[in-house]
């Protein structure tokens, strides 16, 4: 079985569905990830979850020494044009691993490897999107060639130096894997390694579901280590990204009605802490613990 780290940078205060994501995370038992972050670090946290601890000032330091910049981001959220030199950044901490990755806290992950087998990790890229690569979850085969490919970008300084986030991670990232022919669809670039495959993860977008619906489920389930919704029965996900519960301004048009985005609906009922094993529902109300 050829190993997995998803490494995560994340600062400010964790997310109040963060034991749901843990929980996911330890449902995958054969997967690590490494978390940096500012934020206390959980009590009695997945075997398979380190966190480092740093300060943030010490972070935005230690990045414009590691990667020769002036790194002075306006927001932490800048953090995501990094993703892209996280292989670079971290070659001694992904050393012992067949693949890294970088990924979101926004997301509860179904069965990965389920998804993602000794055949799929043969690729030189692995993303959840058709085209692009997916900043809520890549993975790339951990080769020098890899971690060193945001180098081959014009310019990439620039972009890292820029006080505000850029989308380096998906957009300028993905321009160096891709490049849309009117005939053919994408073509891939730096490396014609790559698998690109849509895993419907994120839901209220513009683009029409797998079953060509341009409404999409709204009710989801995270059980027993599986991501399901009540609409497609027996179809599993590889993981749901919770961005557009959060915020209305990605949602597509057929979706919108009647929903009210978790920011801003006092009346949330998230799972306490220590329920999220018994399985949760996320829907528009928040996530709350399964009853059955």
């Amino acid at each position: 079985m050829k190993s997995i780290v998803i490494l995560i940078d994340y600062f400010g205060n964790w997310p109040k569905w963060f034991p749901v994501f843990l929980t996911s995370c330890a449902s995958n038992s054969t997967v690590d990830w490494i978390i940096r972050t500012d934020c206390k670090i959980p009590e009695n946290p997945p075997k398979n979850v380190k966190f480092f601890l740093s300060s943030y000032t010490d972070y935005v330091a230690a990045v414009s020494q590691r990667l020769g910049i002036n790194f002075k981001p306006a927001r932490s959220y800048k953090i995501c044009d990094l993703k892209a030199m996280y292989g670079d950044m971290y070659v001694d901490d992904i050393a012992s691993y067949d693949y890294y990755g970088f990924g979101d806290l926004d997301v509860i992950y179904g069965d990965i490897r389920k998804f993602y087998t000794d055949e799929v990790l043969s690729f030189d890229v692995i993303s959840t999107h058709v085209g692009m690569i997916s900043g809520h979850l890549a993975l790339f085969k951990n080769t020098e060639r890899m971690r060193k490919a945001y180098t081959k970008i014009l310019n990439w300084k620039e972009y890292l130096e820029n006080p505000n986030p850029t989308r380096f991670d998906e957009d300028i990232y993905s321009n160096l894997f891709f490049r849309w022919h009117r005939v053919r669809g994408y073509d891939a670039i730096y490396s014609r390694d790559v698998y690109c495959k849509e895993q419907y993860s994120t839901v209220f977008h513009t683009m029409p579901w797998h079953d060509g619906m341009a409404d999409h489920p709204d009710i989801w389930f995270w059980k027993n280590g599986i991501v399901t919704n009540n609409r497609n029965v027996g179809r599993e996900y590889l993981y749901l990204h919770l961005m557009n519960f959060q915020s209305m301004r990605w949602v597509n048009s057929a979706c919108r009605e009647n929903h009210i985005p978790w920011k801003d609906n006092p009346d949330m009922l998230f799972t306490r802490a220590g329920e999220e094993s018994y399985g949760v529902r996320i829907d528009w109300s928040g996530i709350q613990r399964l009853t059955y």
